[in-house]
């Protein structure tokens, strides 16, 4: 029974989430779902995150040299 009730929480939750990001949640994948507006590209988060290594790798060195 515990498990019965632990599947209807991980549904509910996976329900809530495909509402959130405007899925369908059909069964089988035969609705598309509409696409979504907010999606970035990935290379645009990769260059993020290579700008965030850089800015941390510069400050990381500022820190190093302030220490001394």
């Amino acid at each position: 029974m515990v498990l019965d009730e632990e599947l209807m929480n991980v549904n509910a939750h996976a329900s809530r989430s495909m509402d959130e990001n405007g899925a369908s949640p059909t069964v089988g994948g035969s609705e598309e779902a509409p696409p979504q507006t907010n999606r970035r590209d990935v290379r645009d988060v990769l260059g993020e995150i290579q700008q965030t290594r850089q800015r941390l790798a510069s400050e990381e060195k500022q820190m190093e040299i302030d220490l001394e």
